[in-house]
């Protein structure tokens, strides 16, 4: 009767451990929060290197003295960083921010840097191209997973 007790626990634990290991490698692309762009806010897309899609949400500062890319964490999308955002636009900055592959309503699977660190380039490459930003200093904000 133990030995069936402690198998039916270690067949427990491996499934739970399985399951955990499932979650964390191929985050759930969808999540409950409002995908919408907030009312007032200008989108954009742009092609990344590897021609996917990817839209931005753009949190105009007039003028703008700076520009700054904010990056969600794991499991989140860009609505995450939309409180600050708003913040740091009606201190001057222009914010930009987009739901990584595999999150929010962006397809794909989350690569953890691979495919991730060549979109933020992309969308700052795409900043440089406008000339209202270009010779705007640029800085980046992220949590958890965008911070790293």
């Amino acid at each position: 009767m133990i030995l069936w007790a402690l198998g039916m626990l270690g067949v427990l634990l491996g499934g739970w451990t399985l399951c955990s290991a499932q979650r964390m490698l191929h985050p759930n692309p969808t999540c409950p929060l409002d995908l919408c762009p907030p009312a007032g806010l200008r989108t954009r897309s742009i092609l990344t290197h590897d021609r996917t899609n990817m839209p931005l949400w753009i949190y105009d500062a007039q003028p703008a003295r700076g520009l700054l890319l904010a990056c969600h964490g794991l499991h989140a999308n860009q609505r995450q960083v939309h409180g600050m955002a708003q913040a740091m636009a009606r201190r001057g900055y222009t914010v930009m921010s987009c739901d990584w592959r595999g999150h929010g309503a962006r397809k794909g699977r989350c690569t953890y840097g691979r495919d991730e660190v060549p979109d933020l380039i992309a969308i700052l490459e795409w900043a440089r191209a406008q000339p209202q930003w270009a010779s705007l200093p640029v800085g980046a904000i992220g949590w958890s997973f965008g911070g790293a």
